[in-house]
Order: structure tokens, then C-alpha cells, then sequence
């Protein structure tokens, strides 16, 4: 029997490719694409239109900036910057949709409106209330984080082996969300690229990132414009770490990720086409 999980009208069968996930985000500070879909959700759409014409397979929507030393947001803002634009999707008939919370209100309220996916950042550790809520869920991504995301690059980030550490962690929130009912192949684990980290952790944890995968089975890898491509080679400008994140890709679609968070899909798609069409040219 094949494994699969659902998002939306899709069916993702997991091993058969490495799926893309889009990333949009209704922030003022996002470092994705500054803050134009904040300011007008029509543009956003737009956005998603392109990444469907380009291949993505899942789109992900945030509302609350969680990148280094951002700050918290009411819960009710969250939803107010988010639904409309989640309304827009479903009345299109754009249903593969992951809501990037780590509130129970704000997923509450988007799986009612018909999003598949709850992306939560700290692995359902921030809101009590979660765990009942993403009973609803299609699938739940569960997230390592050192803390939260306004101290979590604070002082001396430490881990004895971050492979590990990270390994232990997820199995222990994953064990957690089984325990209370979530059937296991519902779970997708994410080792949290530049959530409490140094540019050495996560290029250590993208270089055993098929260690996690063996693991867990299925595996997202975020590394979309990160701070530790920049510090690569002092590239302040996210816009300007596409072709450090497409490397990522490539590794990780070498090392048979499941799935690839990114923002410029197209650049990814064609680049993970490229290299299929190598590896199993006969």
C-alpha cells in the first residue's frame, strides 16, 4: 500500500518525488518579498497564480514574522492578515494549502475555511490548545526550534551534536503527538534551518539531512534565503541567496527529501527537473 498524505485535493505520495512548498507570507517584514503582499492581497494572489503555473505542489501562508528576533503578534491580527487571502484561494478552488501558526486560534479558524496543513514552528510546544485543534489537520508539521524567535540567535547558541540533539527532539514531539491520537504518517518533521542555529549547525544538519530522513520518512527542509547563505559569502541581500538556496535543493532532492520550502519556486522546480532528468536518464 502506497503512503500518502492529502493536501487538499492532492494526494502527495511520499517517495515518488520531492514535493515544493511556496512560501507566502501577509507580514510588514517579511524577508521573503518585503511587505508587498501585505500591503495588497491581490498581489499575493498573483504570486500564487505564478508558482501554480510553475509547479508548486503546496502554499504555505504566514502571518506572523517568526525570522530572528521578531516579535510575537496578537492572534487575532494574525487571522486578520491571513483569511482573506485564504478565502480568495478556496473560492478559486486553491485548496493545497498549509497555514504557517503556531496559534490554535489562527488554526482553527483556516482549517475551517478549508486549509489542509498546520506548519507550526514550535513543534505544537508555543499553544496548549493546539494539539486538539490539528486533530483536524490533513498533516502537521513539527518544527525544532532552540526557542522562540526573538531570543533563539540571542548568545551562545550550544548543542553537544545538533544532528542528534535536533533527532531527539522531533522523536520526542513526535512521539507526543502520537500519544494523543495523530496517526504517525501524518506527521512531516522540519530540523529548522536558522531557528536557533549557526551557519556551522545548519550546514551540519543539511549535511546528514538523509540521516533525519531515514529516520522520520517524511522530512521538509526549509532553507529559503537564510541568514547562513548570506554568511557564506556576505551576502546581505535575501533576494540575492536564491542560488545558495537552490544548492540546498539540489542536495536535498539528491538525498530524497520530501519536501522543499522555498520562495522562488520556479528557480527550484527547474532545478530539481534538471537534476531528475539526469539521475534517472538511462
Amino acid at each position: 500500500m502506497e503512503n500518502f498524505i492529502k493536501c487538499g485535493s492532492k494526494n502527495l505520495f511520499i517517495g515518488k518525488k520531492t514535493y515544493i512548498m511556496g512560501v507566502i507570507n501577509i507580514t510588514p517584514d517579511s524577508f521573503g518579498h518585503t511587505n508587498t503582499y501585505f500591503k495588497n492581497i491581490y498581489k499575493a494572489v498573483a504570486r500564487i497564480e505564478d508558482m501554480i503555473v510553475n509547479g508548486v505542489d503546496i502554499i504555505d501562508i504566514g502571518g506572523e514574522s517568526t525570522r530572528p528576533f521578531s516579535k510575537k503578534i496578537n492572534q487575532k491580527e494574525e487571522v486578520k492578515r491571513i483569511l482573506p487571502l485564504i478565502k480568495l484561494l478556496i473560492k478559486r478552488g486553491i485548496d493545497y494549502l498549509s497555514v504557517d501558526t503556531r496559534n490554535s486560534l489562527t488554526a482553527r479558524i483556516c482549517l475551517a475555511e478549508g486549509v489542509s496543513w498546520i506548519n507550526d514552528i514550535s513543534a505544537l510546544t508555543y499553544d496548549i490548545n493546539m494539539i486538539d485543534v490539528v486533530k483536524k489537520a490533513d498533516a502537521i508539521v513539527l518544527m525544532h526550534s532552540k526557542d522562540n524567535p526573538d531570543v533563539m540567535q540571542k548568545g551562545n547558541v550550544i548543542y553537544k551534536n545538533v544532528v542528534l540533539d535536533v533527532k531527539k527532539y522531533l522523536k520526542e514531539r513526535v512521539e507526543f503527538v502520537v500519544s494523543k491520537g495523530i496517526l504517525r504518517q501524518k506527521i512531516i518533521i522540519d530540523p529548522g534551518l536558522g531557528f536557533g542555529k549557526t551557519m556551522k549547525h545548519n550546514l551540519e544538519i543539511i549535511n546528514k539531512i538523509q540521516y533525519l530522513q531515514e529516520e522520520f520518512g517524511n522530512v521538509l527542509l526549509g532553507p529559503s534565503r537564510k541568514s547562513f547563505l548570506g554568511k557564506l559569502f556576505n551576502i546581505e541581500k535575501p533576494f540575492q541567496r536564491d542560488i545558495g538556496t537552490n544548492a540546498v535543493c539540489s542536495f536535498a532532492y539528491m538525498n530524497n527529501i520530501s519536501f522543499i520550502r522555498v520562495h522562488n519556486v520556479k528557480d527550484v522546480v527547474i532545478t530539481i527537473k534538471t537534476l531528475s532528468g539526469i539521475k534517472y536518464k538511462k
